[in-house]
């Protein structure tokens, strides 16, 4: 099996044109694990004719849709020309994706990622005797959107897998800096603490929006780097950088 590693501000992937490994849970598993595997947060399959994304998280569990590892495929369609022009579509399990390539070097994309929503769930989760207020949406995948400096991996699995999200959820812990700034840390589902969320930079922005705390263009920040969320005519889009780490032959 051939792999190429991709990151997009340190959410790395393994991507492939490996179509026989599509449902092999435990196989995925074993091969996205640091420390007996290759390593990763998730693994993408490539399908083509039409193109497809098929994305894995690291515990080997399908996943609906990923930001970060969307911009990382595109940036493998490019390099293997997959791809022609600068406009593309791509196939997920959250429905079509239109992507445009807006730079080379650096590898530059900006996806529509969905529509806007228009009114938020939540509700109180208490955790080590205090209350937060926790807001729901679906993006694609599931998240959870909190606004507190209390950030803990006891926390976010608490959150990921309370009882509210009987198919578990992500959750952003949210710091507003100002009207176009949110710094932003995720727990994603599956994974653990990464890097970088696109999904969830996007509904941190979505929550931020309705809530009145940000503009329609906002950058959010994260570990190694910030995307770019805007809000334009009810969609959603997303850009930012991805880079090709290296190629990896089992």
């Amino acid at each position: 099996m051939k792999f190429e590693k991709y990151h997009g501000l340190g959410n790395d992937f393994l991507i492939t044109e490996d179509i026989s490994i599509i449902g092999n849970h435990e196989l995925i598993k074993s091969i996205c694990n640091r420390y007996t595997g290759i390593g990763a947060d998730g693994l993408i399959i490539v399908k083509k004719d039409p193109l497809e994304m098929v994305f894995y998280n690291q515990d080997g569990s399908r996943g609906e849709m990923c930001g970060n590892g969307i911009r990382c495929f595109s940036y493998y369609c490019y390099n293997h020309k997959l791809i022609e022009g600068n406009n593309f579509d791509c196939l997920t399990l959250d429905g079509i994706k239109h992507l445009e390539i807006k730079s080379i070097t650096p590898f530059i994309v900006k996806v529509k990622m969905g529509k806007m929503i228009d009114k938020l769930d939540s509700t109180f989760i208490e955790f080590n005797e205090k209350k937060y207020l926790v807001y729901s949406l679906n993006f694609g995948v599931p998240h959870a959107v909190i606004y507190t400096t209390d950030i803990s991996e006891e926390f976010g699995s608490y959150i990921s897998n309370h009882e509210c999200f009987p198919n578990k959820t992500n959750v952003n812990f949210v710091k507003v800096n100002d009207l176009k700034s949110l710094s932003l840390v995720t727990y994603e589902r599956g994974v653990g603490f990464t890097k970088a969320c696109g999904t969830g930079s996007c509904s941190s922005v979505i929550v931020s929006k309705l809530l009145g705390l940000t503009d329609d263009k906002v950058y959010v920040h994260q570990a190694l780097g910030k995307l770019l969320i805007t809000i334009e005519n009810d969609e959603i889009y997303m850009e930012g950088e991805s880079i090709k780490v290296g190629e990896i032959i089992l």
